[in-house]
């Protein structure tokens, strides 16, 4: 009658499933609070050739059992962790229980984005984001150290 194949029907039906579910991880929660305390490592330029493991202590509240999004945004060299030019380059996604909670997350920087440059993290909660105001230098020469990172 319609000529709508079954498996288009079932395509579509995936598709809505799956608009509705971001659209709800992404609205604003009301009571919902984010913050980074802390990131690392820091004594060392991150090695962009490989990538390494990153950690981010949060403080974060939410009033629902929700879905974290704790990422690392890459930044040229020169950028100082500024600027409109910066891509995503690893993360991951926790799930969270209702509560007031601080916690260390542990996640992985992929590297191979920028040879050169800053990487800083970024926390997501229920709509709401949180930046982290530490900036880590990143190169593909492993150890060395750059003016910004800490000793």
């Amino acid at each position: 009658m319609w000529g709508i194949s079954l498996s288009s029907f079932v395509i579509g039906i995936a598709l809505l499933a799956f608009t509705s579910s971001a659209v709800a991880q992404t609205r604003r929660i009301e009571g919902t609070h984010v913050t980074i305390l802390d990131i690392g490592p820091r004594n060392r330029a991150l090695n962009s050739a490989s990538g390494t493991d990153l950690w981010a202590d949060l403080q974060y509240s939410t009033p629902v059992d929700s879905t974290l999004h704790v990422f690392a945004e890459e930044y040229p060299a020169g950028s100082g962790c500024e600027g409109d030019v910066h891509q995503t380059n690893g993360g991951h996604t926790f799930r969270v229980t209702t509560g007031d909670w601080r916690q260390r997350f542990n996640f992985h920087w992929r590297g191979h984005g920028l040879k050169e440059g800053f990487v800083k993290v970024y926390a997501q909660l229920n709509g709401q984001e949180a930046t982290s105001n530490i900036c880590i230098h990143m190169n593909f020469r492993p150890g060395e150290l750059h003016p910004l990172d800490e000793q």
